[in-house]
């Protein structure tokens, strides 16, 4: 009988347990909070994405081309026709 009590007693603190917690889930959220923290993180990540792109558009590594880029494309096609049987 004595373990059955026991049993009982740790059934009622699970369960006043999982309605105090059930109490919390209940409570109001205030959405309104949590979309400005929201919007103030994407603000933050959107100027840091638009920092960067300025920083990198204004580097010394970005430059003017001066000429005609080259291609060594005609060179490759004739080595490929070179291999392929007529």
């Amino acid at each position: 009988m004595e373990a059955m009590a026991e049993a009982t007693a740790d059934a009622c603190d699970v369960d006043d347990a999982i309605r105090a917690g059930g109490m919390v889930v209940d409570n109001v959220i205030d959405e309104s909070e949590l979309e400005a923290e929201l919007k103030v993180l994407v603000n933050d990540v959107e100027s840091r994405e638009k920092r960067g792109m300025l920083e990198a558009l204004s580097s010394d590594r970005l430059r003017t081309p001066t000429g005609i880029p080259r291609s060594n494309g005609d060179e490759q096609l004739e080595n490929v026709s070179r291999l392929v049987p007529s």
